[in-house]
């Protein structure tokens, strides 16, 4: 390829390396990426993806003419990946052998020559990228530009990850928590008046999980007693937006009276207009 078609190559590569990443929703999607993605994105002989792990260096991935360190831990302070972490910046070393940062004896059996560490992540870095070359000196300004763009789209993509990881973990707690205290869940949509409601809500009104369970139905199980104060409570939480709790009582279809506590909050339009209770 000429210089203009090289050029069009690799940022093409990057582009689509950095549309992955940002499709991705777990750190290992993200390595994986990388993983696939880096070294063509670089044109370098092998790359290596980092990820810090408190004081060690994990070597998580790895695409390479020859084996690197692949699912190896380093302690921080002996790896270029950590001194990339923690000083925050690209490092470019063009001839390893004459770098006292680098450990000879973890890069003696290898073919690199030469290597740029991009760390991942700003203010704290949470990973590095790697790439190497077999030959002396093997990259330029450009290479190392896009290694740094890379790395600035991994650090969202992994950032996007976690996030989404508190996500999960958030409604996995909250459904333990629904399910030890036998709470379900509903909505009413205010403008149609659709129900929606969870199995265990419907079993908790006495009702069949399998069958719906319109706003009618739900209307009619409150004890006649309390229908009244249910309504001008719902009535002062849509014309207030002040929350919706209630306890009253409801009569299943087998004749038995429960207790029932009910919360939510409203939701309205941008015309403050309810729509969902």
């Amino acid at each position: 390829m000429d210089s203009i078609q090289e050029r069009e190559h690799y940022w093409s590569r990057l582009i689509a390396a950095s549309e992955r990443l940002a499709m991705t929703q777990s750190i290992d999607e993200v390595v994986a990426v990388l993983r696939e993605s880096a070294r063509d994105v670089v044109g370098a002989n092998g790359i290596a993806v980092v990820i810090r792990e408190n004081d060690q260096c994990f070597y998580a991935a790895e695409d390479a003419i020859g084996p690197l360190w692949a699912g190896n831990r380093f302690p921080l302070e002996t790896c270029i990946s950590g001194w990339a972490m923690t000083h925050l910046e690209t490092v470019s070393i063009p001839d390893i052998r004459l770098d006292d940062r680098v450990p000879q004896d973890a890069y003696q059996p290898t073919f690199a020559r030469s290597l740029v560490m991009a760390p991942i992540g700003q203010p704290d870095a949470i990973g590095a990228i790697g790439a190497y070359w077999s030959d002396v000196g093997a990259y330029d300004d450009a290479m190392i530009g896009r290694l740094e763009a890379l790395a600035r789209a991994a650090a969202i993509a992994i950032q996007n990850a976690r996030l989404h990881a508190a996500i999960r973990e958030s409604y996995r707690q909250h459904a333990i928590a629904l399910a030890a205290g036998r709470m379900g869940t509903w909505s009413l949509d205010v403008v149609n008046g659709t129900l929606s409601t969870s199995t265990l809500c419907r079993i908790n009104f006495g009702r069949d999980p399998q069958e719906d369970f319109p706003y009618e139905a739900l209307h009619e199980a409150i004890h006649p007693q309390d229908r009244e104060r249910v309504r001008a409570a719902i009535d002062q939480s849509l014309s207030t937006g002040c929350d919706y709790d209630i306890e009253y009582r409801i009569v299943t279809p087998e004749g038995e009276t429960r207790w029932i506590g009910i919360r939510a909050q409203p939701t309205f339009s941008t015309e403050g207009i309810p729509v969902m209770l």
